[in-house]
């Protein structure tokens, strides 16, 4: 590879190679053969986000072989869920006492993970030991940063998830859902409020409850 790479281009071709371990889907090798063949625009196609199809890559050591799972992916897709809400509350929240030392304890921990053969798994349980513990104290700006550091490793582009808003600063459409949504949810209509929570999770529309009422944003 390095050889044909840099006879074609004169250039140098990589710094550092690497070999990953197999991948498996349900616990089987990939291969046309057993049926089980899938490309990254099968799972696009399926409706699983690239942000979702990256971070299961990312949690599994490339030492280690990953077994792809639709429950794996789902799982991948809350992860992503949880870092993108604790990055974008953070935007305009206010970092409590210790901030400080505890972003530069856990930006110590990332980096040390990183540079112990790429432990990917371990670096981002240190993240989500941070957001954990931010949630404790208090995170503001310093959090809202350290997280966009991660992020320029993690390339899960926490930053690009839009803010909270009221219902009444929807568009129509998508006022309306979520109306009706709260209106199912006061009658204990559980099974047709996940139903319109998951029509506007189609339409690209992420929605929580809160004290002052529902809340929602871009994915």
């Amino acid at each position: 590879e390095i050889a044909q790479s840099e006879a074609a281009t004169g250039k140098r071709f990589v710094k550092y190679w690497m070999h990953n371990e197999h991948l498996l889907v349900d616990g089987q090798k990939m291969s046309k053969s057993a049926g089980n063949f899938c490309t990254l625009r099968d799972l696009l196609r399926k409706g699983h986000g690239p942000e979702a199809i990256r971070y299961l890559l990312l949690a599994t050591h490339y030492r280690q072989k990953l077994n792809l799972t639709e429950e794996g992916l789902k799982a991948a897709q809350q992860a992503v869920s949880r870092l993108r809400d604790f990055t974008s509350r953070a935007v305009s929240g206010k970092d409590g006492k210790g901030m400080e030392g505890l972003a530069k304890k856990a930006r110590s921990a990332f980096e040390k993970s990183m540079d112990d053969d790429l432990n990917m798994p371990l670096a981002l349980s240190h993240v989500f030991d941070f957001m954990r513990e931010s949630n404790t104290i208090g995170a503001g700006r310093k959090a809202y940063e350290l997280m966009l550091d991660f992020d320029k490793v993690l390339g899960l582009r926490l930053g690009e998830g839009g803010e909270w808003k009221s219902a009444e600063d929807a568009a129509p459409e998508i006022r309306e859902l979520i109306l009706e949504r709260e209106h199912c949810r006061k009658r204990k209509e559980w099974r047709a409020a996940d139903n319109i929570r998951d029509r506007l999770k189609a339409m690209g529309i992420a929605v929580e409850d809160s004290k002052d009422g529902p809340k929602w944003r871009k994915e």
